[in-house]
């Protein structure tokens, strides 16, 4: 019995401090400082036929499914038309040569993957990744393979593009600026996507980045009619 007052007691404090506003940042810990790897995507994209076929692929987590649902109405107010959603397999299957193959035989010209990074979390070699022909865009908060896939961009016929925030922002800590909101963000700087700001808070409670982003989270839901309160943490954990 002790045991589970005692751990009721550290739940309850700590989430306390989760809320604490005295330990919340003031304003948003994070930017985008380099545009350089957002214009070569706007570049890209902007090449692109609208009806071509893109894959999207996301991590199907909290953070991984909004920074999805952010690149999807991204691309689709750019104007892209014929979209497919992939969540990552947790049978580990996303990017083997089935999976590859099957894209192919789909006629998917460019694959769109977020939250997630195919060689780092071994599900590709760096041969497979190019395997196919495929274009490939990857933003990710990770594993920093900014040089790896530069390298491969350069040896490659197709545009392979890693973003990154390391290679984007003014981030030192690139798990604290979760992937759904460095992918709003990333688009943002291309597209109006604002209506669907709010989702923003789903990935930074999700990934346990609200310390980070405590009063941006908190401002950012009060403006949409709801707001973070000891009566309401319960409902976030």
């Amino acid at each position: 019995m002790s045991f589970i007052v005692t751990g009721w007691l550290f739940t309850n404090t700590f989430i306390s401090r989760i809320y604490d506003v005295s330990i919340m940042s003031p304003k948003p810990p994070y930017s985008i400082t380099d545009k350089s790897r957002i214009e070569q995507l706007k570049t890209l994209l902007k090449n692109r036929e609208r009806d071509e076929h893109i894959a999207l692929l996301y991590d199907d987590d909290a953070d991984g499914l909004t920074a999805g649902v952010f690149a999807y109405h991204g691309l689709k107010k750019l104007g892209f038309t014929n979209i497919t959603t992939c969540p990552k397999a947790e049978d580990r299957q996303t990017y083997s040569s089935a999976f590859l193959q099957n894209l192919s035989s789909m006629e998917v010209k460019t694959i769109v993957c977020v939250d997630f990074e195919p060689i780092s979390w071994k599900l590709a070699s760096p041969a497979k990744i190019v395997e196919h022909g495929f274009d490939v865009i990857i933003i990710d908060h990770h594993f920093d393979q900014t040089e790896l896939y530069d390298n491969l961009n350069t040896q490659n016929e197709q545009d392979i593009l890693f973003i990154h925030p390391l290679n984007t922002t003014n981030s030192d800590n690139a798990s604290q600026y979760c992937c759904a909101k460095f992918v709003y963000d990333v688009f943002s700087e291309i597209v109006d996507i604002s209506e669907f700001r709010w989702k923003q808070a789903i990935g930074i409670i999700g990934d346990m980045n609200i310390i980070k982003w405590g009063d941006f989270t908190r401002d950012l839901l009060a403006e949409f009619g709801t707001k973070i309160s000891d009566g309401d943490r319960k409902a976030f954990f």
